[in-house]
C-alpha cells in the first residue's frame, strides 16, 4: 500500500493559513479620542502608540500591548532632528575651514554688538555721575533736587538695567556660537570621516 505525505511547502502552507485563521480570530481593545473603549477587529494605526489588548473572540485576555514610552518618542524626535543638522552641516559648508570662517564671522558681529552695549553702559553712568554731581550741589546749597534732575537719574537707571540685560544676552549668545560652530566642526569630521569609510569600502567590494 502507498501512503502519500505532503510536501514540506505543503505543510509549511498549511501552517500559515491556519496561523492567519488563528491571528484572524483575534480581537483588538483600546480607547480612542474620546477615551472610550473601543473593541474591534484590528487598531488603527494611530491608536497604537497609546497600547492596546488583544482579546480572544470569547474576551478573554490574551496579551497586553503597553503604550509607547515618552522615552522612545523623545528618542525618535532626536534622531530625527540630529539628521536634519546633519544635513544641514554637509550642505552649507564643504570644509572645516569654511566652517571656521562662517563661526568667526558671527562671533565678530557679536563681539561689535557686545561693544557698542559696553559703550552705552559707560555713556550712561558718565551721564549719572554728572546729574549726581548736579543734585550733590543743590543738596549742599540748601536748596531740594529738582524734580527732573530726579526724572533724569531714574530714566538712566532704567536705561543702564535694560543695556545690562542686553549685554548678559549677547554674551549668552555669543558662548552658544562659539560652542555651536565648534560642534559643527567636529560633527563634520565625522561625517566625512564615515563617507569616506563607506566609500573605500564599496571600493573594495567592488
Amino acid at each position: 500500500m502507498y501512503t502519500c505525505f505532503p510536501s514540506r511547502a505543503l505543510l509549511a502552507a498549511l501552517l500559515c493559513v491556519v496561523v492567519s485563521q488563528a491571528c484572524a480570530q483575534n480581537l483588538y481593545r483600546y480607547k480612542n479620542d474620546h477615551g472610550v473603549v473601543v473593541i474591534d477587529d484590528n487598531v488603527p494605526p494611530k491608536y497604537i502608540p497609546g497600547g492596546y489588548e488583544i482579546l480572544s473572540r470569547g474576551g478573554q485576555l490574551l496579551e497586553v500591548v503597553p503604550p509607547q514610552s515618552e522615552e522612545v518618542v523623545e528618542d525618535e524626535s532626536v534622531i530625527e532632528e540630529r539628521k536634519r543638522e546633519d544635513s544641514f552641516i554637509l550642505k552649507s559648508f564643504g570644509s572645516v575651514a569654511e566652517i571656521r570662517s562662517a563661526g568667526e564671522r558671527k562671533l565678530q558681529l557679536l563681539e561689535r554688538e557686545i561693544q557698542l552695549v559696553e559703550s552705552n553702559i559707560n555713556d550712561t553712568r558718565k551721564q549719572r555721575a554728572r546729574e549726581q554731581a548736579r543734585a550733590a550741589n543743590y543738596q549742599r546749597s540748601g536748596q531740594a533736587v529738582p524734580d527732573a534732575v530726579k526724572d533724569v537719574l531714574t530714566q538712566l537707571d532704567q536705561q543702564e538695567n535694560k543695556a545690562k540685560k542686553i549685554l548678559d544676552e549677547r554674551r549668552r549668545e555669543y558662548a552658544d556660537q562659539q560652542a555651536l560652530y565648534l560642534k559643527y566642526e567636529s560633527r563634520y569630521n565625522e561625517l566625512t570621516a564615515e563617507q569616506g569609510s563607506t566609500a573605500a569600502h564599496r571600493e573594495s567590494s567592488s
